[in-house]
C-alpha cells in the first residue's frame, strides 16, 4: 500500500465523524430503528436462557451499577451490561443479519451502544447514528475478510464486530476523529472467535457477541480517556486483515465512502435458526398448507446458493444430535415447517422427534448456482398427494412493523400490553434520551418474576 495513503481506520473515522443522520436514507433509518427493537426483544425474551444467566452471574459491580440489562432488574457497569445484554440477544438465534456477509451486527452494536450511552445524557439519535456507522463498518470488514474457508474456522461476527462496535460507540459519544480511530484500533486487538462450536454441535456462540460488545465499550471508553493506538491496525502489515490473509482486500474498507448503504442489506430472521436456513424454512411454510403428514413426504430436495451450501452445519442431512445442530440444519428447519406449519423455539427444542427425523432422512440439500446472489431457496417435494414445489426469493427484509408484532406477541407477560407498547413507541419515535428507553425495558418490580418465551432455557 502507498506509504502516503491515510490508513483505513483514519478514513473510516473521518467519515463517521462527519456523518449526519440526515445523510441516511429514510428507509435505512427505519431499518436501524427496527434493529434496535429486534435486539431489545431478543434480550428480553431470552433473559432466562442459561447462557444469559451465566453472563449475569459474572457481574462484579466493581465499576458501578449505572446501566440496566433488558428483561432483568440487574444493573452493572457499562461494559459488563453490554456483555450480558448481547449474550441474551444472541441466544435467541433470531439475530438480524447483514445478508451479503452473514454477520449479525445488531446483537453487538445495540447492546454496546445502549450500555455506553445510558449512563450519560445521550440522545436516541446519537445511538441511531452510531448504529448506522457500526453497521457500515462491520459490513465492509466482513466483505474484506471473508475468503473461501474463512467460516470453517472463524466466526465472522466475532472478528468484525469489536472494531465496528467500538467505532460506533465512539461516534455516538461524539468523540474526535482520532479517538474514533483509536477505539477501532484498540478493539482490533480483541477480534477473535472460533467456529469449532458448529462442528461440535455446542452452543457457546453467544459469548462471541458478549465479548465483542464488552470489548467495544471498553475500547471506546479507553479512547475517550486518552489512550491512543495505531491507525494501521486494520490494513497494516501486521494488522487484522493481514492476520487473516486478506490484506489485498483493504480497499474494500474505504471505497466509495459516502451515504451508508449496508442497512439496506439487513435481513430479519423469523425462525430461531441459522440465517442460511431462513429461506428454506420460508419456502417450506409456503406449502405447509397442504396438510402433509410425515408419511406423505416421500422425498424433499432443497436447492440453495453457495454460501448456504458451504457454511458449516447447514447442508448436513444427518438427524441432529444436539439442539445447536438443529439450529444450523437447513433440513431440520424445512422439516419443522413442512410438518407443523410454523417455526417456533419450542419446535427446535423438539429436535429428536421421530417424525422430523424421518423427513430429514428423506431430504437432500443441493447447490444451485442460480441462487448464489439472491440467497433464496427452492423446494421440490415428492409426496403421496403429488409433487409440490415452492420458492423463497431471498432473505426476509427487516421491517419495523414485523419486529414490533413479534415483540408484542411474545414479550414476557410481566410487561403487560402497556409495557410492550412503551418499548415500541420509544423506539418508533426516534426521539428522547437513551436512558428513557432503558427505563422501560426492565420488567416492573411488582411483577414478581419474568416468564420468558418457550425454548429460551436449555
Amino acid at each position: 500500500m502507498p506509504g502516503t495513503a491515510k490508513p483505513a481506520l483514519g478514513q473510516l473515522a473521518a467519515w463517521a465523524s462527519a456523518l449526519k443522520l440526515d445523510d441516511v436514507a429514510e428507509t435505512h433509518y427505519r431499518v436501524a430503528q427496527a434493529i434496535v427493537l429486534d435486539v431489545i426483544w431478543a434480550a428480553i425474551a431470552y433473559a432466562d436462557d442459561d447462557r444469559a444467566i451465566a453472563a449475569r452471574q459474572t457481574l462484579s459491580h466493581e465499576s458501578g451499577d449505572a446501566v440496566s440489562i433488558p428483561g432483568t432488574h440487574q444493573r452493572a457497569s457499562a461494559a459488563e451490561a453490554a456483555m450480558a445484554f448481547a449474550m441474551a440477544a444472541a441466544a435467541s438465534d433470531c439475530s438480524d443479519t447483514h445478508a451479503p456477509t452473514g454477520t449479525h451486527p445488531g446483537i453487538v452494536l445495540v447492546p454496546a451502544l445502549m450500555a455506553a450511552l445510558e449512563a450519560g445524557d445521550s440522545d436516541f439519535r446519537d445511538l441511531l447514528r452510531g448504529l448506522v456507522v457500526g453497521y457500515e463498518i462491520m459490513a465492509r470488514l466482513g466483505r474484506a475478510l471473508i475468503t473461501p474457508g474463512f467460516a470453517d474456522m472463524h466466526r465472522t461476527t466475532a472478528i468484525t464486530a469489536p472494531v465496528a462496535a467500538a467505532m460506533a460507540v465512539a461516534t455516538a459519544l461524539r468523540l474526535s476523529e482520532t479517538q474514533i480511530a483509536s477505539a477501532g484500533s484498540l478493539a482490533a486487538n480483541t477480534a477473535a472467535g472460533l467456529n469449532e462450536w458448529i462442528h461440535a454441535g455446542t452452543d457457546e456462540h453467544p459469548l462471541h457477541a458478549g465479548l465483542a460488545a464488552r470489548n467495544a465499550v471498553t475500547c471506546a471508553l479507553l479512547a475517550r480517556a486518552g489512550m491512543t493506538a495505531t491507525p494501521s491496525a486494520l490494513d497494516g502489515p501486521a494488522g487484522l486483515l493481514a492476520a487473516h490473509g486478506a490484506r489485498d482486500s483493504a480497499p474494500i474498507l474505504t471505497v466509495d465512502l459516502g451515504a451508508p448503504d449496508a442497512l439496506g442489506e439487513a435481513a430479519f430472521k423469523p425462525a430461531p435458526a441459522c440465517f442460511y436456513a431462513q429461506a428454506p424454512i420460508q419456502a417450506a411454510l409456503n406449502v405447509a398448507g397442504y396438510g402433509l403428514e410425515a408419511e406423505d413426504i416421500l422425498a424433499v430436495r432443497i436447492s440453495v446458493g453457495h454460501d448456504a451450501f458451504q457454511f458449516p452445519g447447514c447442508a448436513t442431512i444427518a438427524p441432529p444430535e444436539t439442539r445447536q445442530d438443529a439450529v444450523m440444519s437447513i433440513a431440520f428447519g424445512a422439516a419443522v415447517a413442512l410438518l407443523r406449519g410454523k417455526a417456533t423455539p419450542a419446535d427446535w427444542d423438539d429436535y429428536r422427534h421421530p417424525e422430523l427425523r424421518k423427513i430429514i432422512q428423506r431430504t437432500t440439500v443441493a447447490h444451485d448456482s442460480s441462487l448464489d446472489q439472491s440467497q433464496g431457496a427452492e423446494l421440490d417435494i415428492e409426496s403421496a398427494k403429488g409433487p409440490l414445489s415452492a420458492r423463497q426469493v431471498g432473505p426476509v427484509a427487516m421491517a419495523f412493523d414485523r419486529v414490533a408484532q413479534r415483540l408484542t406477541a411474545t414479550i414476557p407477560a410481566a410487561y403487560g400490553p402497556d409495557g410492550a407498547s412503551a418499548i415500541v413507541s420509544h423506539v418508533r419515535s426516534g426521539a428522547g434520551r437513551v436512558r428513557d428507553l432503558a427505563a422501560v425495558y426492565a420488567p416492573p418490580l411488582a411483577a414478581g418474576g419474568v416468564q420468558h418465551i418457550s425454548g429460551a432455557s436449555r
